[in-house]
This record gives structure tokens, sequence and C-alpha cells, in this order.
């Protein structure tokens, strides 16, 4: 919501010295006398300007009571010189009662008479500005309960409001309103209800919005068309904005830097990282000027690329045109040094965006201690973590993973557990390399045995480091898929995990679990489950609709007839309509790592499975919980 009525409204005008000392003189005197004071000085209230009063009743040391009593003598006229109370006095004294909590006397207030629309509107403005949700509607529906007429500018701001809050159910209403009583919705009125549905991924009903818009002959500017191109960026379907960039252009509109923004950032997003660059290139050629955000889309593409050399080159050029970098921008630099190991640097780049008052956040203290653990400096990690807290930030899942994953690493598996269960009670959903890790931890600390889970004798062991490097085409130390240097050792990986099989027939054979709980990339577990009598329990660290929308991609993949890897395309078989593209089709993902050959077995081994173990909530994909039991045919969930 606008504030800028509401900032020139409260603007505080030039006040000289002597108006300061006259208002603190009459604060005191009415702090000790109260109202009796100007009962037998009158003249004190003479010359009471807006400046005096309002410096008189934002005075905190003026108690609530005398305030009150000050501006019902304000009110009672009883001045030599008669004052009309102004908005700015009446927002005074209201805001005054709210930050005392005296709903009952701002009521009061309201229902008298003597204050205006313009109030109303200030105040809805005021308290939107400060997140008080419950005020902006009781303040609204007052005013239409009292019959105070509602113009467009406010009927534009409550709407707008309503949109960024996701009630656009509500904004819908109050936009049939404004059209019922024959106000003629503008520009701002149908950006801000298109940025609401864009913002909830609602892309048909905004694209039905336009084109109403464009009926009415209400010019569709540059802001609109961007905000559709964010939306439909955000729901993946890159194709369609630069299909809706193209109409954009032919309607004679030339993006401007936001636009340009959108699409490098999303594709960045997407690892496109030569079309983001190739984006921002185009946007100079064009003759439009970069802002920071442009600056910082390509600093990061170069650090994700590792390429620290142009990332900080690009960052000493954007401070010499004036531009200023945010976090952002620092995040993206430091999270680049820590995955180098350049942990110094890092360092001096906090320093330095703390000695320029941008104060590292959740994402800054995620990537130092990332970067700690990732070289073994664990207690540093450590300090990181609990520094971090001290200072408000809340560590979110890859904060914990990163933390979890570098404990266990180091067989501090009471540690590991101990912030498993913190991670648990702050509402993260863990993911398969939290477990990974716990594993790791536990067969580090003990030797291989059983584990009793939930009841059940579970047998495990740290398999992997039984396989010699040489025999697997791995290097030293990769004995999950954590420490895999890049992703394209994936197939030596998986040839690595086929040759453990053996070896995990012997453990089987000697403790005797009651249950096997197996990842899914380890086939072999459903053929030794089969051997022994045991139930196989797959754990899947993605929820059932990631499950359900990878077996319904594959079983549509001979279908699909788009050519392009960016053209999205209707997966067919699922409870909702789910648009992938091409480059996201599992064949395609195991296809890049060279899997083709495993791809397969792992299929063939969720078919034997007992038992799944998911992460789920269950109150937002019950549709797909049921599918899942409907296409899997397992025994148990």
């Amino acid at each position: 919501m606008s504030t800028i009525r509401l900032s020139e409204i409260m603007k505080k005008a030039l006040v000289t010295s002597e108006i300061r000392g006259r208002a603190a003189e009459i604060t005191k005197i009415l702090t000790i006398s109260g109202r009796k004071a100007f009962k037998e000085n009158p003249s004190l209230l003479s010359n009471l300007n807006s400046e005096l009063t309002n410096l008189i009743l934002s005075n905190p040391r003026l108690p609530l009571h005398t305030c009150t009593l000050f501006y019902d003598l304000l009110k009672s006229n009883i001045s030599p010189t008669p004052l009309k109370l102004s908005l700015q006095t009446h927002l005074t004294f209201i805001i005054r009662l709210y930050k005392a909590e005296k709903f009952r006397e701002i009521k009061e207030v309201l229902r008298r008479g003597e204050v205006e629309k313009a109030t109303y509107t200030a105040l809805i403005e005021y308290f939107a500005s400060v997140d008080k949700h419950e005020e902006v509607e009781k303040l609204f529906d007052e005013m239409r309960e009292r019959r105070i007429e509602v113009d467009l500018h406010l009927y534009t701001s409550m709407i707008s409001w309503l949109c960024q809050r996701r009630k656009i159910k509500r904004a819908f209403v109050l936009f049939d309103e404004l059209n019922d009583k024959g106000l003629v919705p503008n520009a701002h009125v149908y950006g801000a209800l298109i940025d609401g549905l864009c913002k909830t991924g609602q892309m048909e009903a905004a694209d039905m919005l336009v084109n109403h818009m464009q009926n009415q002959g209400i010019y569709v500017n540059v802001v609109i068309f961007n905000t559709l191109l964010n939306g439909y960026c955000k729901k993946g379907m890159i194709d369609v904005a630069l299909r809706q960039l193209a109409i954009m252009v032919k309607k004679g509109l030339q993006p401007d830097v936001f636009t340009y923004n959108i699409i490098a950032s999303w594709m960045s997003k997407l690892k496109r990282h030569e079309e983001a660059k190739k984006w921002l290139f185009m946007m100079v050629e064009k003759g439009v000027t970069p802002n920071a955000f442009s600056f910082t889309t390509l600093i990061d593409i170069h650090c994700k690329e590792g390429n620290l050399v142009e990332a900080k080159r690009l960052f000493q050029q954007m401070e010499g045109r004036g531009l200023r970098p945010n976090n952002i921008t620092y995040n993206a630099l430091i999270d680049g040094y820590t995955k180098k190991g350049e942990m110094k640097d890092a360092y001096k780049l906090r320093d330095e965006m703390e000695a320029k008052g941008i104060f590292p956040d959740v994402y800054t203290y995620t990537s130092l201690v990332h970067g700690e653990c990732s070289f073994e400096k664990v207690d540093k990690a450590m300090r990181l973590f609990n520094e971090m807290q001290q200072k408000g930030l809340v560590p979110n899942v890859v904060t914990y993973t990163a933390m979890i994953s570098g404990l266990s690493k180091e067989g501090r598996s009471d540690e590991a557990f101990g912030l498993y269960s913190e991670m648990i009670s702050m509402g993260h959903t863990p993911d398969q390399r939290v477990y990974s890790s716990l594993v790791l931890a536990s067969s580090i600390q003990h030797p291989p045995g059983r584990l009793l889970l939930g009841g059940f004798k579970i047998g495990w062991g740290n398999l992997l480091v039984i396989v010699e490097a040489g025999k697997s085409d791995l290097p030293e130390n990769c004995e999950n898929l954590d420490r895999l240097p890049s992703r394209h050792l994936s197939y030596n990986f998986s040839k690595a995990i086929m040759l453990l099989q053996p070896q995990a027939d012997d453990l089987v054979s000697q403790h005797k679990p009651d249950a096997i709980i197996s990842g899914q990339n380890i086939p072999w577990t459903a053929e030794i489950a089969e051997k022994y009598g045991i139930p196989r329990l797959v754990f899947h660290g993605s929820c059932c609709f990631s499950v359900c929308l990878s077996i319904a991609a594959s079983q549509h993949e001979q279908k699909v007839t788009v050519n392009s890897d960016t053209e999205s395309f209707l997966v067919p078989g699922l409870p909702d309509p789910v648009y992938i593209t091409r480059s996201h089709m599992p064949e395609r993902f195991f296809g890049n790592l060279g899997l083709h050959e495993f791809f397969d077995k792992f299929m063939e081994a969720e078919r034997k499975t007992y038992a799944v173990v998911a992460n789920t909530f269950v109150e937002i994909e019950s549709e797909y919980i049921k599918h899942y039991e409907k296409i899997g045919g397992f025994s148990k969930r």
C-alpha cells in the first residue's frame, strides 16, 4: 500500500527552537497542573498552531490522561484564538491512543463525527504501513458502516494491500464493489490485482484480467507486462514469458531494466547462465542502464561458475558507478569464496559489509558455516552457528544440513543427532543428505551392529568406505554423495554401490535385522531382503508429489512431442495439471549423468519394495499420497 499521502500528512514541518521551547513549557505545565493551569492562565492557549499542538500531543513525557485532557481542551475552543484541529492533530492523538492500546477510546474519537474521511484514509494507510492487518480491516469496514464515502484512491490502496498479503478473493470483492458504485478502475487497480494473481501462480486469471483491462480501453504499461513476465518465469514457463515479451515489443513498448533483470535472474536460477548473461549484455547494447540488481545477478553467475576474478571486477565496477551493493550482492561473493575454500577473503567481505552498515543475514552465515564444514573446520562452523543465533538469526534447513554433515564426518554423532532433533523442532524437513550423514556419524563412532529404531532391530554399516577407490574409479574419501567433487562422477559412484552387494549380504546374514531401510539408489537391497525374507523399505528424501511426478514423467517419456528443451508440456496421469520441460525429464537427468543402465534397476527395486518412508505434509499433498498408494502396488505405506 502506498504511504505517500500519509508521509505528506505526517511530515514534520520545520520547527524553530522558539516553538519547541514553547511546546516544552506547555507540556511541563500540563504535566504538573493539568487543565487547571489553562483555566488560571488562558494566555497559555494564545497563538496555538498545528506545530505546537502536535509537538505537545506526541511528547511521550506527557501522560496519556493529560494528553486526552489537552485534546478535549483543544476541541472545546476556549482559546482566545479558536483553533480548528488539523488532520495531523487528530492522527497524532489517535496514534498515541493506539500505542497505549486504548482501542475503545479510539473508537469513541472516530464515532464523534469530527473526524473526516481523510482521517480514516490516513489512519488506514498508517496501520497498513506498520502491518496492523486487523486494524486496517476494522477501520475500512467501519467507514462503510458509517456511510463515509470510500473513494477510488482508498479502494486502490486496499486492493493493493490485500493482494500483497495474498488475500486475492477479498481484493476482487472490493474490485466488484467499486465497479458497482460507478467508480472506474484505473491501471493502478488492475496492476495490483494482476500482481496478486501472478504472485499466487494464477497466470490464466492474470491473462484474462489483462485482456479485460484492454477491452475497457485501459493502457497496459511496461510495469504490468513485467509483472506477467515475472509470474510466468516464477512458474518455470520462461518460453511463455518470452512470448509475452515479444507481444509487449510489438505493441511499441520498450523493455526497461526491470524487464531484462526478470528474464536474466530467472535464467540464472534455472542454471541457464549463458542465456542469462546474453540478456544482460543485450540490455547494455540497447542503451538500458544496468542497476544494482543487474550487477548482482551477473556477479552471482560468475561466482557460481567459479570465476571469482570477474565477479570481483564487476563488484568494483558496480561501486565505481555509485551503485550500492546489498546483502544479496555480498552473499553471492561470500558464497563463491567459501566454495573455493578462500575463507579469509569470505570473512573480509563479511567485515566489509558490516562496516558499511549492511548486516549479515542467515544466508551470509550459512555460506560461512558450509565453507568451514566443507574444509573440516567444524568447531569454527559451530562458533558461527551459535553466533548467528545470538544475533537473532534463525538457522534454515541448509544451515542445519551443513552442520549435521560436518559433525557427522568427524563422527560426532551425539552433537549431530542433537542438531537433528533441534532441526525437527524448528519445523524443518530433513532430506536424504541429513539421514545419510547421521548414518555416517553412527558408523564412525560405533562398530557396525544393530540400531534400535522404533522397536525394530535394523542392520546398518558404513558400507561405502569398504569399496577400494581403485576398483570404482572414485577419488579418495568419496564415501557418500556429498563428497563427490563433481556430479559427473555419479556414474562411478553408482558402480561403487553395485560392488557393495556381497559385503551387505554378509552383514545382513550376520546381524539378522528385522528390516532394511534403503536409499532409492541402492537397488540390490531388494534382492537381499527377498533372499532373507525380510521387508525392504525405501526412503525418499523428497515428497510424494515429486515421486509421483517422476513416475508419471518416466511413463510419458516416449510420448513427448515437443522438440525444445525449454518448451513446457502437460504430464498426464496426475491429480493436478503439472507442466515440465524435456530438460526436467528423469530420463534426461539420468542420461546427463550417464546413469541409464541403473535407472531400470532403481525402478525394479521400487516395485519390489514392501513400504515407503517419505517426507510429506499430509494436509498439503493428501491427493498425491492417495495417488502413490494407487500406482505403487506396495503392501503398506
